[in-house]
């Protein structure tokens, strides 16, 4: 823990790990990751420029190719529609 890890091909086993640019999501929450290809399993995440949507409420999705499940989520350029009202 504690450690900072960048372009990081892997993901960190600790929360308090900084991944950037990490090819797979973090296990616990507090990690921020950037540029992930995949979604976080944990609220609190923020996650950009992911491929995929958010699981849970709260998650921050930016440039996300499919519409979040929850209310709440803030998407932008979503390729689809949102589900349910108050997303923008």
């Amino acid at each position: 823990p504690g450690q900072s890890l960048t372009m990081c091909g892997r993901k960190g086993r600790y929360p308090g790990q900084h991944l950037t640019v990490c090819g797979r999501e973090g296990r616990y929450p507090g990690q921020p990751l950037t540029m992930c290809g995949r979604e976080g399993r944990y609220p609190g995440q923020s996650l950009t420029m992911c491929g995929r949507k958010g699981r849970y409420p709260g998650q921050s999705l930016t440039m996300c190719g499919r519409e979040g499940r929850y209310p709440g989520q803030p998407l932008t350029m979503c390729g689809r529609k949102g589900r349910y009202p108050g997303q923008s």
